[in-house]
């Protein structure tokens, strides 16, 4: 869940599986990790039911993906390990690290979903580091790659997964990345576009302010459909 704690903590609660009244203001949850509240914006697994790992640092999904498919390899279990990180998200070192053992074990019940929108914290991901061209980099570290060529369309989405063949984890082969071309911020509740104070859907496309402000007050009551 990375930084989504704020939503799984409230699940949890709404699921009976943490008490409602530890889990109902901004005190215990969301930036409580600068206050010292028991939940952060990361899932800790000492606190919450149902993770396996505490988690929100950039980069470390896949490592723990590499293991998990290997932990079934070990058990001659089959089954999937599907890891998804942002494009952002692959400027980090161990990725890569984890991407060349997966080869090298050739990890076949193992997929890497890259969500590219082309945007992370502080801008677009050519402005600040660039991965062009990624399934060519994908490939040559010994990675199959599936494109989709829109992300936001779930029938691609859906098409995409269908391609994948029958998890074998006894069998080497390549693993399998699958690129999922997004477009940021896109459906009826769209992120803030915080720059030019517009509230409009269509101005919040695209832009990387999103990841750390949160939405406008008068955006919530005008679509809360949409939370």
């Amino acid at each position: 869940m990375s930084n989504a704690n704020e939503r799984l903590a409230r699940l949890e609660a709404k699921a009976e599986q943490l008490r409602k009244d530890i889990v109902v203001t901004t005190e215990h949850i969301g930036y409580s990790h600068m206050g010292g509240g028991r939940f952060g914006m990361h899932p800790n697994f000492h606190y919450l039911k149902g993770i396996e790992a505490s988690t929100g640092s950039l980069g470390h999904g896949l490592s723990l993906s590499v293991g998990y498919a290997l932990s079934a390899r070990m058990d001659k279990r089959d089954f999937w390990v599907v890891c998804m990180t942002g494009d952002g998200e692959m400027d980090e070192g161990s990725n890569w690290e984890a991407l060349m053992t997966g080869a090298q074990y050739g990890l076949g019940n193992l997929v890497l979903i890259v969500d590219k929108n082309q945007f992370q914290i502080g801008g677009t991901t050519t402005e600040i580091k660039s991965l062009e061209p990624l399934d060519k980099r994908l490939e040559f570290f010994g990675w199959d790659v599936i494109n989709i060529e829109n992300g936001n369309d779930m029938a691609q989405v859906l098409a995409a997964l269908d391609k994948l063949p029958k998890p074998d984890s006894q069998t080497r082969r390549r693993p399998i990345a699958i690129i999922s071309n997004t477009l940021k911020g896109i459906g009826p509740f769209l992120a803030l576009r915080a720059l030019d104070q517009v509230h409009t859907d269509v101005a919040y496309q695209n832009i990387p302010r999103p990841h750390r402000q949160h939405p406008f007050r008068p955006d919530l009551r005008r679509r809360p459909d949409a939370l």
